[in-house]
């Protein structure tokens, strides 16, 4: 924006806090008396503010110092602001908590709680203010103190690691991929238990948690801060404003009423009316100031955070208990149109009269972010032979699965953030029909980063014609997300088993083998759409004593419908000579075919064979037999397995 320097511009606005620029302050002048050389004029330059990042009420736990979940879009603003504008690159900052004027009642001069409530909302606005100080710094020795030092209702409790665990876990930084989903209640609450009484676990927990809330974020105590980590507890770095700085003080009518309702216990009015009118005072300040600012601790006016009002108040406007404590009939009092809310001069000069910091009415929020995560959906991969995980696509196999069979499918899902808290990708099987087939997922539902697996499981056979519909579809909010590639619901046959079923002697000599196989669904008449087809291939032969062949060619038998059954298989040669001895091998495997997904002349798994005819002599008597065993066998493209087969048959005197 190039009025930016002239007039300040909003970086980031929403429910939880602005960033913004300060517009760029009017050049100094300076009166200075003539030198000699020896001579030098001394020019005390004032603190500017080149940007700020009001944190609101919202991102605490009310009363508490419990950084909330949601606080991660003003880190990522914050972190964004530094990065994109080279006025705030390398700034060094100063955080500054701030209270609302309850306890025991509003702030009242001459009240029997006044003091009291100062000293309370002293240390509240402190423990805020160090809360963000440890959460930039990645610190959590910080937190455990927060942790095990309650201010009366700000105790952190089981309650907060409960939604720590919980955000993790739906934030991605558990890297468990999911797992934690299927926890009993009573484990979750066991871990909580665990860790809420492990001071390592704890600060194991908070560092986690931190890295989820600030992503790359991270500032160092000696180089970003104002007074470089140079003064104890955090001098110059962190304050705690108490009370005294209201934005917004109600009209007298309004105060009056509010006073009753505490007088009578009124405890729907107090926190339904009161106490969200006053959060827009309860806020953290991260002021930014001109690149190269520093400031020596002894000689910063405001206290530490972990010290008393005593500080503070000697740095008020001469009448700043007036101005934090006068109410207006009919009107509210606002800073932002009168300047005089505050009690603190200095912190009123170094925020100044008209910053966007000090307003009540921040721009309007941007549009929420949607949540808007990324998914992909593998492939069914069926494997030949099936396997139910990890199968190999080396083949081409088109995308399928036998019916009653499972599959695991990997699901990745990126960028479950913040926004995604409490919904789920809805995960199902599209376009289920009795013509496309049906099969089932489980898991239905996942919410997190990770790469997940599903169980698809077959169902009804798609219909030949319809191949490749079904597809996994992942949904959130009723949108489709992701998809799948399309796949399939078939049986294919698997495995030859040969038995010998009778011998052939006669003008060839040979035998007979029954020939049986299975389907991979376990169910041998859902084969009903698919063919198998031998594939034989001449090997060496002797000749003599066997013929010469004409041709060495590859012969496929003709394709047959794969659900039949009682078919037997003849392996004859013409009768060979007497002698001399010699051999006449063939190989032979199975191949198939597939109307529902598309396969073709795919290898029938476990199908392969060698059969070995040989002329031997015994005594003085030649013979013949011949002999079938499983092997891996490769004719052309395809190569199988070894199926089941060890038989030879009767010896055949020859001639």
């Amino acid at each position: 924006m190039p009025d930016d320097k002239k007039k300040g511009a909003i970086h980031s606005s929403s429910e939880g806090g602005t960033a913004g620029i300060y517009p760029a302050p009017d050049p100094s002048e300076f009166l200075v008396a003539p030198s000699t050389s020896t001579e030098s004029n001394n020019i005390n330059l004032n603190l500017f503010l080149t940007a700020y990042m009001c944190i609101s009420d919202i991102r605490f736990k009310f009363d508490s110092s419990f950084v909330l979940p949601a606080v991660q879009a003003e880190m990522q603003a914050f972190s964004s602001l530094r990065k994109q504008n080279p006025q705030v690159m390398g700034s060094p900052i100063s955080i500054f908590g701030h209270a609302d004027p309850s306890f025991q009642g509003n702030f009242e001069v001459g009240s029997q709680y006044a003091k009291s409530g100062d000293d309370y909302n002293k240390t509240l606005s402190g423990r805020r203010a160090i809360a963000i100080y440890a959460l930039l710094i990645r610190d959590p020795s910080f937190w455990n103190t927060l942790y095990t030092k309650h201010l009366g209702s700000d105790i952190w409790g089981e309650d907060s690691i409960r939604i720590m665990l919980d955000a993790l876990r739906h934030g991605g930084s558990s890297g468990s991929g999911g797992s934690s989903q299927n926890s009993s209640d009573s484990a979750k609450n066991s871990r909580v238990h665990d860790i809420a009484n492990d001071s390592g676990q704890r600060q194991q927990l908070f560092l986690q948690y931190m890295t989820f809330l600030c992503g790359d974020l991270k500032l160092d105590k000696s180089a970003d801060f104002l007074a470089r980590n140079a003064g104890p507890d955090q001098k110059g770095d962190v304050q705690g404003c108490s009370r005294f700085n209201p934005l917004l003080l109600f009209s007298s009518e309004d105060e009056a009423g509010f006073k009753q309702a505490f007088a009578d216990k009124d405890e729907t009015t107090l926190r339904g009316e009161r106490d969200p009118r006053n959060a827009v005072n309860r806020r953290v300040m991260i002021l930014i100031f001109k690149k190269g600012s520093q400031v020596l601790p002894a000689k910063w006016p405001c206290p530490s955070y972990k010290d008393g009002t005593a500080g503070c108040i000697k740095r008020f406007w001469s009448d700043g208990n007036t101005r934090r404590s006068t109410h207006t009939s009919g009107a509210e009092r606002k800073f932002e149109l009168s300047a005089d809310t505050f009690a603190c001069r200095f912190y009123q000069r170094i925020s100044g009269d008209k910053s966007p910091c000090n307003s009540t009415s921040p721009p309007p929020p941007p549009a929420p972010r949607p949540c808007s995560p990324t998914i992909s959906i593998g492939h069914v991969v069926r494997g030949n032979p099936y396997v139910p995980r990890n199968a190999s696509t080396a083949d081409g196999m088109p995308d399928s699965i036998p019916p009653s069979k499972t599959y695991e499918v990997e699901v990745t899902v990126a960028n479950w953030t913040a926004e995604c808290l409490g919904k789920h990708i809805e995960l199902s099987i599209a376009n289920s029909s009795s013509d496309n087939g049906t099969a089932t997922i489980s898991p239905a539902q996942i919410a997190d980063n990770g790469t997940f697996k599903v169980t698809i499981t077959g169902g009804d056979q798609t219909k030949p014609g319809n191949g490749g519909k079904l597809k996994i579809q992942a949904k959130l909010n009723g949108a489709v997300k992701a998809e799948s590639p399309g796949f399939t619901v078939c049986a294919h046959p698997i495995d030859l088993i040969n038995a010998f079923a009778g011998d052939v002697n006669g003008g060839g000599v040979g035998m007979r083998v029954t020939v049986d196989w299975h389907s991979d669904s376990g169910t041998f008449t859902e084969l009903d759409e698919a063919e198998f087809s031998e594939v034989v291939k001449p090997g060496p032969r002797n000749s003599p004593p066997f013929a010469t062949l004409a041709s060495s060619r590859q012969v496929n038998s003709g394709f047959l419908a794969s659900n039949l059954t009682g078919l037997v298989d003849t392996h004859t040669t013409g009768r060979p000579s007497a002698g001399p001895a010699g051999s006449n091998n063939f190989d032979q495997l199975f191949i198939f075919k597939c109307h529902r997904c598309g396969a073709n002349n795919k290898n029938q798994p476990n199908s392969g064979f060698n059969i070995i005819h040989e002329v031997f002599q015994v005594s003085t008597t030649w013979k013949h037999h011949v002999t079938k065993v499983g092997a891996t066998v490769t004719i052309g493209a395809n190569t199988s397995q070894p199926g089941t087969a060890g038989f030879t048959s009767p010896d055949h005197t020859l001639p």
